[in-house]
């Protein structure tokens, strides 16, 4: 490994750590520390590549998938009329791109770093919950994340990760000791009695299950089953227990998606633009049933991803975002008919994220859409000769662009 890769490596899992504070790395000052990070990793990985190595690119399909949906992206931003909402969401984007290439650059190698850096700030976040809900007496706590969703999402990705790595990998001690060392953060889960987490845990240990069920020996398998018995019952109990509690707008969700479905509905072919849903949230708004304030409940968002992306890109963004989902399926299969290597954890844990944004706005979760980019970077790497490096004065002058982009774009609405 060389000193390039060893610093994007760190650079890439300093900006995952950095990302799980301040409400999941969208607060304003973390915002921008993980940002400017992220920003100097990018451009040093870049800069550095040396001519002639063996390096790593996405495949060709879920490449192609990924740039039909940021060229979808950019005509969206080039008609929104809500202009900086939508140079947010491009920034999002950006990153999120930034991240995947990252992953795809430090090579398959990652995954060792990648399960005790997410450990390390699981157990902090486990920590935090268990103060928060028994010594404080918050009913929903939530770390660091600002919401118990959020968190319980990030926590069950970084328990299938580490399942999956010891599931297959029985015999190293380091997959061992991550699968032991994330029992704890299920506790956290429970304590949050998130259902969308419960819907992607559920999804990817099925993922999980099906993709090593044929290649474990009779006993992992009842090992595997039990372990999804104790799980399940776990999960169960939290959300009875969630359902407990009074909560008149328990249901309001599905009418908020019903709602969400309309601009769509108006403006096939555009939706309402990249970052533009919350400026037409106020004309979806329905009544809530409670009181003589029938309107004064309101929503922002979409409460689901998959909802979010036709709302705002209209048809072309369900395509492209298909396509890229598609691309992503077809290149595991592929990977499994031809018995290439294939981290399982990182399929189930970008799985359990993928379910989970059905039901909830990850895509707003700077710690949830990260660790999914450096998961997605990992499930469809593949090996190939690196391209000889842009000539200097090109890289400087990209440099240069990136570095006014930030300031204009980036710092200066932070000074504000």
């Amino acid at each position: 490994m060389n000193r390039t890769t060893l610093v994007a490596r760190i650079g890439l899992l300093a900006v995952l750590l950095l990302a799980t504070f301040g409400h999941a790395g969208s607060q304003p000052d973390v915002l921008l520390a993980w940002h400017a990070l992220l920003l100097v990793t990018t451009l040093l990985a870049w800069w550095f590549t040396a001519p002639g190595a063996t390096g790593h690119r996405p495949s060709a399909g879920t490449a192609l998938a990924l740039a039909a949906l940021c060229l979808v992206l950019v005509v969206g931003f080039a008609r929104a009329p809500y202009r900086f909402a939508a140079w947010l969401t491009m920034v999002e984007v950006a990153a999120f791109v930034a991240a995947f290439a990252l992953a795809i650059r430090t090579g398959p190698r990652l995954v060792v770093w990648l399960g005790p850096a997410l450990l390390s700030a699981g157990w902090l976040q486990t920590g935090l919950l268990f103060y928060q809900r028994f010594v404080t007496g918050d009913p929903r706590p939530a770390g660091t994340f600002n919401n118990p969703n959020y968190l319980a999402g990030w926590l069950a990705a970084t328990v299938l990760f580490c399942a999956g790595r010891w599931i297959t990998r029985p015999a190293d001690r380091v997959a061992r000791g991550s699968a032991a060392a994330a029992i704890p953060l299920l506790a956290g889960i429970a304590i949050t009695g998130s259902r969308g987490a419960l819907v992607g845990i559920a999804a990817g240990g099925l993922l999980l299950a099906g993709l090593v069920w044929k290649g474990l020996a009779a006993a992992r398998r009842k090992q595997l089953v039990a372990a999804f018995v104790v799980v399940g019952v776990a999960a169960s109990v939290a959300v009875f227990v969630r359902l407990q509690q009074p909560d008149p707008f328990r249901y309001q969700r599905l009418k908020i998606w019903r709602a969400s479905v309309v601009p769509l509905l108006d403006a096939p072919w555009s939706g309402t633009g990249p970052g533009q849903f919350v400026r037409e949230a106020p004309n979806l708004q329905f009544p809530d049933g409670r009181g003589a304030l029938r309107y004064d409940r309101g929503f922002r968002t979409t409460h689901s991803d998959w909802i979010r992306v036709a709302a705002e890109l209209g048809w072309p963004g369900v395509w492209a975002f298909g396509w890229v989902v598609v691309s992503v399926g077809a290149h595991i299969a592929r990977r499994r008919r031809r018995s290439d290597p294939l981290d399982i954890g990182a399929v189930a844990a970008l799985g359990a994220l993928f379910a989970q944004s059905a039901v909830d706005n990850v895509s707003r979760a700077p710690a949830l859409y990260l660790v999914g980019a450096v998961l997605l970077g990992l499930v469809v790497t593949i090996e190939a000769p690196v391209r000889r490096p842009v000539r200097p004065l090109w890289r400087a002058v990209v440099v240069l662009v990136a570095v006014h982009l930030f300031v204009v774009g980036d710092v200066a609405p932070w000074r504000a």
